[in-house]
């Protein structure tokens, strides 16, 4: 868990930054505002939405509350170290800033970054799945990651970086233009591109069974019910559903955001969650963070799936019958 003294800075300075908006654009008390207890970097994504993806105000006791853009989580620190590198402040990992631009193998990746010598460092790896997707950003759309400090030499739709996790032979990529997480047959010789990191594995999960139903995480400081509450909803209902929850005595759940549920992915087992701490009714779980495929209009959802690790967007309402819209809920808390 982090401080109370860096949970006192976060807050404070999005209270500054929601107060320098207009009336019209606060939409709740500061004395409801909930401080960032996880070690779970944010997405990025401040901003609330209606159903139909247009930014709106929606009180603590408004429609759509319980959204990615309600609460606080770890922000974003980068360090252009000048020599090709750039830190991440958060989590400690010092990554190569300019990824190669040629397309390599999964093989070809993991044999690039072994032998990479660069700013007088010669321990370079490739980065697992949960630390590649801790640099992505959902401030914006199609553009998910801050091109400030890591640049990619061709951000188009297809911008998929290797991650060292494997999954039924599948190898894990990481998206940095939409955002998606995707897995490639590893004997298949698809190729993508690589990022190089070093420093100590980010977010080695910890999980106890705390005996009523639910499971903590001493890597991130969460709290997530064991058993998903075994029914598909939309997206609006999911989020109903966690604040009305009143789960082993606790009044505050949740629907988690996008990076909280793949902080519990377990990429190298036969399905990509640990089930001998976790109960999956369905393996789709909504997210409480919102999508974009049209620039400025978020009508999706992110959502994860613990059978492939992988994740996507999913309409958060039905338009027609394919929309395939209803996913499971799990609820965490911190």
């Amino acid at each position: 868990m982090i401080s109370d003294t860096f949970t006192f800075v976060i807050v404070n300075i999005k209270v500054e930054r929601l107060l320098s908006r207009t009336s019209s654009q606060r939409f709740f008390h500061t004395t409801q505002f909930r401080a960032a207890r996880s070690l779970v970097l944010t997405t990025g994504q401040d901003d609330v939405y209606d159903i139909d993806g247009q930014a709106t105000t929606i009180g603590y006791d408004g429609e759509y509350y319980g959204q990615d853009g309600h609460y606080y989580s770890v922000a974003f620190s980068y360090t252009d170290n000048n020599d090709g590198t750039t830190t991440d402040e958060r989590t400690g990992l010092t990554w190569q800033t300019i990824s190669f631009d040629e397309y390599m193998t999964w093989s070809e990746a993991a044999q690039y970054c072994e032998n990479l010598e660069l700013a007088g460092y010669s321990d370079w790896r490739l980065p697992t799945a949960k630390e590649l997707f801790s640099l992505s950003n959902f401030s914006n759309s199609f553009s998910a990651i801050d091109t400030n400090y890591f640049t990619i030499d061709n951000l188009s739709s297809d911008a998929l970086f290797w991650a060292s996790d494997i999954v039924k032979n599948e190898a894990v990529s990481v998206n940095h233009t939409t955002g998606q997480v995707e897995n490639y047959i590893v004997s298949n010789n698809e190729t993508n591109y690589v990022r190089a990191v070093r420093g100590e594995q980010y977010l080695i999960n910890d999980f106890s069974n705390n005996g009523d139903g639910t499971i903590t995480d001493a890597a991130t400081g969460l709290m997530w019910t064991e058993f998903d509450l075994g029914v598909d909803v939309d997206w609006e209902t999911a989020l109903l559903l966690a604040q009305q929850s009143t789960f082993a005595g606790y009044n505050d759940w949740r629907l988690p955001d996008i990076k909280e549920l793949q902080s519990i992915v377990s990429y190298n087992n036969d399905l990509a969650i640990d089930t001998s701490y976790f109960n999956c009714t369905n393996y789709s779980y909504w997210s409480n963070t919102s999508a974009s495929v049209v620039a400025t209009e978020y009508s999706y959802a992110w959502y994860i799936d613990y059978i492939t690790g992988n994740i996507d967007y999913a309409k958060k309402y039905n338009l027609q019958e394919e929309d395939n819209t209803v996913k499971a809920v799990r609820l965490v808390r911190q």
